[in-house]
Order: C-alpha cells, then structure tokens, then sequence
C-alpha cells in the first residue's frame, strides 16, 4: 500500500543546503527544512552555519568547561552505535568491517 513519497535532497551534504520534500497520497504536498534546532521547535544553540562537528566542538568545550552540554554521547552510546553498524554489515551478508590495527604507543 503506498501512502506517498518522500524525497531527501542533498541528504549527503546537508549543512549545505537541503530539504525533504512530503508528498502524502491524496493530500496536500508540503516541504520540510530545519538548518537549526530552532528550525524544528527545539529551544537549542546553533546556527543555520554550523556543521556537525561545529555542535560536537560546542558541546566538548561546554563539557570541559564543567557546563552541560546541549547534547553528549557516551563511551556506551557509542561503543553501541558501532555494534549496531556492525550487525547491519553482517546481516546485509557484507561480513564484519576490517578490524584496525592502529595501537597506541606506551
């Protein structure tokens, strides 16, 4: 059963520009943007210039700072994120990703 379309323009670089277009069956199409959090109702920082690792750097020196951050992953988060990514791999028949071979020196 469709129930529309939707389309993600410039998803791969989308601090640069981008929208979602809404096409729902038998309604009104509509057109998504959000460049900050206040975009999308979220009473954050951030500014329609910020890249990504433009909110990581905020929320590291706000964390050093001994502030809250706006956001912060944790060593679990991420330990789990990339768990995640690994069983799509696997269960995509791609196998698991090569393992690195970086050490860090005593």
């Amino acid at each position: 059963m469709l129930m529309g379309e939707l389309e993600i323009v410039n998803f791969s670089f989308a601090s640069l520009w981008h929208y979602i277009q809404v096409r729902p069956k038998g309604k009104a199409e509509r057109t998504e943007k959000a460049y900050t959090f206040r975009d999308s109702g979220v009473d954050a920082a951030g500014e329609d210039y910020w890249m990504t690792f433009w909110y990581q750097l905020e929320a590291f020196v706000d964390e050093i700072k001994g502030r809250k951050p706006q956001t912060w992953i944790t060593k679990e988060d991420s330990i789990s994120n990339m768990e995640w990514i690994e069983n799509v791999y696997v269960k995509g028949g791609y196998g698991p990703r090569p393992r690195s071979s970086f050490k860090f020196s005593d």
